[in-house]
């Protein structure tokens, strides 16, 4: 005897569309987990990361800095002391560049926005030291 062979057929049909069911509900869920895995792992470009920066503090552990319409960068930094610089942002290729009165801190940075907080990665795409930041509108460098 089969396994099936108690069932009626009405039965039988009922269960394999109920595995489809499943089966579509499982490959559909990981397509969304995928999906949502995939966009936080998106680099922003250069409209999102002007929407993202600019009129906005960006406050790491040890350093905060606010990023004002005219490309300019108002900053505090812990590092050595609690000390005040300012430096100069422009965005290209996608990335934000900085330019600060050090030229040995100058770089450029990939973002990425998650959950509300700035990931400064560097051009290989690692995340850098000290690099996810709380995002704050307006510049609120006194609160630092």
């Amino acid at each position: 005897m089969t396994r099936f062979s108690s069932y009626t057929f009405c039965e039988i049909t009922r269960i394999m569309n109920l595995k489809k069911l499943s089966f579509a509900c499982t490959l559909l869920l990981l397509f969304f987990i995928s999906f949502s895995l995939s966009a936080t792992n998106v680099f922003l470009h250069e409209s999102e990361l002007r929407e993202t920066i600019v009129g906005y503090t960006l406050q790491g552990k040890n350093w905060a800095e606010y990023y004002s319409p005219e490309g300019k960068i108002f900053g505090k930094s812990r590092t050595f002391g609690l000390r005040s610089y300012t430096g100069r942002w422009v965005i290209q290729s996608d990335r934000v560049c900085y330019d600060y009165q050090s030229s040995l801190f100058n770089t450029c940075s990939q973002l990425k926005l998650v959950d509300g907080r700035v990931h400064h990665h560097a051009i290989n795409g690692e995340l850098k030291n000290d690099g996810i930041a709380k995002r704050i509108q307006g510049n609120k460098l006194d609160s630092f």
